[in-house]
């Protein structure tokens, strides 16, 4: 975006002003991003990330833990679904509900 604006004849300078702006569904403006960051990034080598931003990196972390955690609880609970479902084929088939007890 900021070389087809450069193409259009926005000066480099004036690109720092432009920003994404995130949006949710509804259109609710969520995170604003300058092209600054992005475009300066590209000239300037990275310099370690102040304190926050180390924060932010270990709660991502954990957040990524967290989410492993729950997609292996879930599949267990297909899995014990899975064998609810089979049990309850079994007794339909043997046909305990009263109407002629086999076993």
């Amino acid at each position: 975006m900021a070389a087809d604006l450069q193409r259009a004849g926005t000066r480099p300078r004036q690109l720092l002003c432009y920003a994404f702006e995130i949006a949710d569904a509804d259109g609710q403006l969520l995170i604003e991003v300058p092209f600054a960051e992005v475009l300066d990034t590209a000239r300037k080598p990275r310099r370690p990330l102040p304190a926050l931003g180390q924060k932010a990196r270990a709660e991502i972390q954990q957040t990524e833990r967290l989410i492993a955690e729950v997609q292996r609880e879930r599949d267990a609970l297909y899995a014990t679904l899975s064998q609810t479902h089979a049990l309850l084929a079994r007794l339909r088939a043997l046909d305990i509900s009263g109407r002629g007890q086999r076993l």
